[in-house]
């Protein structure tokens, strides 16, 4: 069963996105109303509420699968991202959708602890709770602690 996801930061990129969900769309540039984009202690993105502002990003339409393998490298597991439901306006119609919150909302600066080699699609990313292996059509995520 397919659902909505709202990507807000590198998930927008199709090329990550082809790579790490192949059967995902791309719905739509979507806004969500009521957050704003920030950068947490960990160095990566995330939204917070703020009643003032929105975030722009990109509506993807997922499969289960997808999720999973979007659960492994946002670090669902290891408490570095939450997933919440939101709902948002897409073509003057209320939309439930999935996004990736970052557990740490304080502000923040470089992706202190994060290290990733080769482009954003392919490649070794290892951070302090687990390693992520994105190789050739292989998908694979380790936690190491």
């Amino acid at each position: 069963m397919d659902r909505l996801y709202f990507a807000y930061g590198s998930n927008m990129n199709p090329v990550q996105m082809r790579f790490r969900c192949p059967t995902s769309k791309a719905v739509a540039r979507a806004t969500l109303s009521g957050y704003r984009f920030a950068i947490n202690t960990r160095g990566v993105a995330t939204i917070v509420e703020s009643e003032k502002s929105s975030v722009s990003g990109v509506l993807w339409k997922i499969s289960r699968l997808d999720e999973e393998v979007l659960d492994c490298f946002e670090g669902v597991r290891s408490g570095a991202y939450v997933k919440r439901r939101i709902t948002l306006s897409l073509g003057g119609k209320r939309r439930n959708a999935l996004v990736y919150v970052g557990s740490d909302s304080e502000r923040g600066g470089s992706a202190r602890g994060l290290s990733r080699t080769d482009n954003p699609g392919r490649g070794v990313f290892q951070t302090r709770k687990g390693i992520y292996f994105a190789t050739g059509k292989a998908r694979i995520c380790l936690k190491t602690s």
